[in-house]
């Protein structure tokens, strides 16, 4: 499959994708460029993220955007993805810690951690799968805000 786009625009966006079409690489000359590992509607629906439409992030669509943005180091799209996550109620609060965890989301992060009221809210966390991968920094804080409870 072939996908048509600026790439100065998307060079904007992106500091790989800049190197990529604007250093000394291999491929800054090519008029096609292979895209590896990547899943071609979902790259579709980066650009249109990035593109002047700004397509909204939605819960179907988050996590890959998330994924992507991180790849491709394309800020814009990781902070239109943390805006989401804080005012959408469709992602579980254990989600949300384990993204802000892995793509450095500290609003995010602060936001989940000053959701929780009682220290039960925080001890159920402990029986979801995604406890399991929380940093130690995420624990830390949720132990914090515990001893701030009592």
């Amino acid at each position: 499959f072939f996908i048509t786009f600026s790439f100065q625009y998307l060079a904007l966006y992106s500091p790989v994708f800049h190197a990529l079409f604007f250093s000394r690489f291999s491929e800054r000359d090519k008029k096609e460029i292979p895209i590896e590992d990547v899943i071609l509607d979902e790259f579709v629906e980066l650009l249109n993220v990035v593109y002047p439409s700004h397509k909204p992030v939605s819960a179907e669509n988050v996590e890959f955007l998330l994924e992507l943005g991180d790849k491709f180091e394309i800020q814009f799209v990781i902070d239109e993805c943390e805006r989401f996550l804080m005012r959408s109620d469709e992602i579980s609060i254990a989600t949300k810690l384990l993204w802000a965890d892995q793509y450095g989301l500290a609003k995010l992060h602060d936001v989940c951690i000053r959701t929780f009221k009682t220290p039960s809210d925080i001890k159920s966390l402990r029986n979801t799968e995604e406890f399991k991968s929380f940093s130690y920094v995420t624990k830390a804080a949720l132990l914090e805000k515990i001893l701030k409870l009592f």
